[in-house]
């Protein structure tokens, strides 16, 4: 079972390189059962005895939105997204208040894509190359990862109609 489970491992990790812990025991759960897997914890310590556990991220800040360019006003401040396509997002980091946070939807996603892939890969040799491996990961962004915004559920689950489970990573304001 070892070897079944670390060629599921390498597998999902030539997929997304910075899948974490969690995902990838939501996923080989899913897929072989948690009488299989074992629980979260002695999955986990399989992956650190394996040396596979991945190193923590440091913190990358990159959005410079002080800058004289046109500063766009946010549209979708205070709206709930409730069913699909209802909002559509783009990443300019021009907004009026100058916070990326006003545009966190799409700010999100472009880090993610960058920290769990393209951080971890070299750079492209080409344009064409780009095109590929980016569309390559964002099929498999909404098609196999598993997102804590959505009960570790995946977005085409939840496009297709499944109900989004409980938000795992939003703290609730007290």
């Amino acid at each position: 079972m070892r070897n079944v489970l670390l060629e599921a491992i390498s597998y999902y990790r030539s997929q997304a390189p910075g899948m974490g812990g969690l995902k990838l025991y939501v996923e080989l759960s899913s897929l072989y059962g948690h009488q299989v897997i074992g629980g979260r914890d002695a999955f986990l310590n399989f992956l650190r005895a394996e040396k596979l556990m991945l190193a923590a991220r440091k913190p990358r800040h990159t959005t410079k939105s002080n800058h004289l360019y046109m500063k766009y006003p946010n549209l979708i401040k205070g709206v709930s997204a409730n069913y699909p396509n209802h909002i559509w997002v783009s990443d300019i980091s021009m907004t009026e208040d100058y916070k990326p946070t006003d545009n966190a939807v799409a700010e999100r996603m472009n880090g993610i894509l960058k920290t769990e892939w393209i951080y971890a890969k070299s750079l492209f040799k080409s344009e064409e190359q780009a095109r590929k491996e980016i569309g390559q990961m964002i099929q498999f962004y909404n098609y196999q990862r598993p997102h804590m915004s959505i009960g570790m559920k995946k977005p085409m689950e939840v496009y297709q109609g499944e109900v989004p489970g409980e938000n795992l990573w939003k703290k609730e304001k007290k």
